[in-house]
């Protein structure tokens, strides 16, 4: 008798089948990590521009505001001072995320009643995310 050498039907099909359902689960895992990734950028931009508008204060105390009050800082502002890069939308790769950001800060009284308490909300707005600060 002739002994027949290669695969079933069955076993390309179970082979494709198995192929296939690798091929979902990876794809799937790597779009959420793409966008944990993309979340991370805007958080760092966010943290950017709030160090960026503490670098402001110290060069130009004179702004800082008085008790109660707040003042509010374009992302222009900082990129002008020197004070912050342009940062691209991680989603698209345009440069618009500085476009419409800015940091808002406010002086409160500190719990000692000593020191100066300023209080920084960054609001990034990009094409793909605008922060939960903004109004």
């Amino acid at each position: 008798m002739k002994k027949n050498k290669g695969f079933t039907m069955v076993e390309l099909l179970a082979v494709i089948i198995l192929i296939g359902v690798l091929s979902a689960v990876a794809v799937t895992s790597m779009s959420k990590l793409t966008e944990k990734a993309k979340q991370s950028s805007y958080d760092d931009f966010e943290k950017t521009l709030e160090e960026a508008a503490t670098n402001y204060f110290i060069t130009y105390a004179e702004e800082i505001p008085s008790m109660g009050n707040q003042v509010t800082i374009s992302a222009q502002t900082l990129i002008q001072k020197g004070l912050l890069e342009t940062m691209n939308d991680p989603a698209d790769d345009s440069k618009n995320c500085d476009q419409n950001s800015y940091v808002v800060v406010r002086q409160e009284a500190s719990p000692n009643g000593y020191n100066m308490n300023l209080i920084y909300e960054p609001c990034l707005v990009c094409s793909h995310y605008q922060s939960n600060s903004c109004k």
